[in-house]
């Protein structure tokens, strides 16, 4: 038999597809198009669990690429090499920091104004490294014909099923796509609906146009998966109305703790009863400036709690004795750490790695 199932993350190049399974026995040829940063560690969480089965699996990555590795014993690889990343590497990140702190001077009427103009020059500056990415794939006609030859196919062009990975899309809550929800009891105030019709989708008009048949929408597009999975726990939202094709997997990556290494381990011991905090800015954000960490080293020092943080750049000068500071740490295991008792980062719960 056939089975197709697709993968779509927030961005139209976030998509994987699960084509061509020729019996129940054999496994199936899976192209992963994923989103790089914290969406790829989630996603990779998935091609492992695939992998176990036996799948066949190829992802498509550039060749800009901060995570996704080329050579892997998990996959193989076609590698495009686009300017995707041209505008949004860690240059970029770092001046959205020092922009963000320095809309903090501001009085709030004309901060909100300024962030609401660089949320929109965010989204097309992200946007249009996703369109400089899937135009790549497009209009590189050996690389269609190798992904044809090799029994895959592009989403639209089969009207496979698709299936998002990820709760936050192009318009925002991926519940308010497909079960509208009353105000007056589930307080989610920006839908992104604006965002979406003036700034993302005029910026994929013209590929689909070109590459998809006349009246193709992109909103309908997204509206059109057979099954949603939320990386969310019911329990924890709003009471809304909900489907049948929505699957509530919050918490997927989360893995049992394993054994810290000998120094790590004696490091959470000797913090005694008050335990551990653990710092990390997350996956894209590598360092902060210089003012900033400074303060964060005051802070840390002053508190009876041992600090791990996960850290690049000059050590700070105001750094305390009860404060380690790491390019990387085990972050699942330290969770899952008795001695753990603050994790400061964003999504911390959906982005650990």
């Amino acid at each position: 038999f056939f089975l197709f199932v697709c993968f779509l993350s927030k961005q139209l190049s976030s998509l994987t597809c699960l084509l061509f399974v020729t019996c129940c026995c054999h496994g199936g040829n899976i192209l992963v198009w994923p989103e790089d940063g914290s969406h790829w560690l989630n996603m990779k969480v998935i091609l492992r669990k695939l992998h176990s089965y036996s799948h066949s699996l190829t992802v498509v990555r550039s060749s800009k690429s901060w995570y996704i590795k080329e050579n892997s014993s998990l996959y193989s690889t076609i590698t495009v090499n686009s300017v995707e990343t041209e505008d949004v590497g860690p240059d970029y990140f770092k001046m959205l920091i020092e922009r963000s702190l320095a809309l903090q001077r501001m009085s709030s009427f004309f901060r909100f104004l300024e962030q609401q103009k660089d949320i929109a020059n965010i989204l097309k500056v992200f946007h249009n490294g996703a369109l400089r990415m899937v135009s790549a794939i497009f209009d590189d006609a050996a690389l269609v014909e190798r992904l044809r030859e090799a029994k895959f196919d592009l989403l639209q062009f089969l009207n496979l099923p698709m299936v998002y990975n990820v709760r936050w899309i192009n318009a925002g809550d991926a519940h308010m796509q497909i079960a509208p929800s009353s105000p007056s009891h589930v307080p989610i105030y920006n839908s992104f609906l604006l965002q979406e019709r003036y700034i993302i989708v005029p910026v994929y008009r013209e590929l689909l146009e070109r590459h998809f048949p006349p009246g193709t929408n992109l909103l309908t597009m997204q509206q059109s998966a057979d099954i949603w999975l939320m990386r969310m726990d019911f329990v924890f939202e709003f009471p809304w109305p909900t489907m049948l094709n929505v699957v509530y997997m919050g918490g997927f990556q989360c893995q049992p703790a394993q054994a810290l290494p000998t120094e790590l381990e004696e490091f959470m011991q000797s913090s005694g009863k008050h335990g551990v905090v653990i710092m990390s800015l997350g996956a894209v954000v590598s360092a902060l400036p210089t003012a900033i960490t400074e303060a964060i080293a005051t802070a840390f020092a002053e508190i009876p709690q041992k600090v791990l943080w996960r850290y690049h750049g000059e050590r700070p000068s105001t750094l305390g004795k009860n404060t380690l500071l790491l390019e990387w740490f085990p972050q699942n295991d330290l969770l899952g750490h008795p001695k753990t008792c603050v994790l400061s980062q964003c999504e911390c719960v959906l982005n650990h790695h």
